[in-house]
């Protein structure tokens, strides 16, 4: 379940990036947005993260941050796509014998598993076992379906 709702705090970043920085053509700088709100950067930055964790789509390049407009969200949800399949792969070239546990967490957040959801990362193998025996009455409960058609 995504979570939008935000700190007072949250809010008026929200109002100064609506106001100011509608589409990355229009970005405004990190410091600059900081002063509008009256944090520094590292506090903005981490307000930002946990926005984005609830699901706000903010857009942030080297120029600076800004609500993404239509035409924004495509190009965000490739870029996160990418850079999420980039992470996959070196961690799985690195780590092989991992597989169980990186496909166990993909489908703790498509269980929407408020652990995971929660930003509590770490899957254990005795998670991996429950996802693996899930997965397995998963799979019987569609052959069976398809036998009784």
């Amino acid at each position: 379940m995504i979570d939008y709702e935000l700190s007072p705090l949250q809010e008026n970043i929200l109002l100064a990036l609506h106001e100011h920085a509608i589409g990355k053509q229009n970005a405004v700088n990190g410091k600059d947005l900081a002063f509008m709100v009256g944090l520094n950067s590292s506090e903005l930055r981490t307000e930002l993260t946990a926005m984005k964790r609830k699901g706000h789509i903010i857009g942030s390049s080297k120029v600076g941050y800004w609500l993404t407009d239509e035409a924004g969200v495509k190009e965000a949800k490739s870029y996160q796509y990418n850079k999420l399949a980039g992470h996959i792969h070196t961690y799985l070239a690195m780590f092989p014998e991992e597989t169980k546990k990186i496909h166990a967490l993909v489908g703790a957040f498509g269980n929407k598993n408020d652990r995971v959801l929660n930003g509590q990362y770490d899957i254990d193998d005795n998670v991996v076992e429950k996802y693996e025996v899930w997965n397995e009455k998963r799979r019987i409960r569609k052959i069976s379906r398809r036998i009784k058609k």
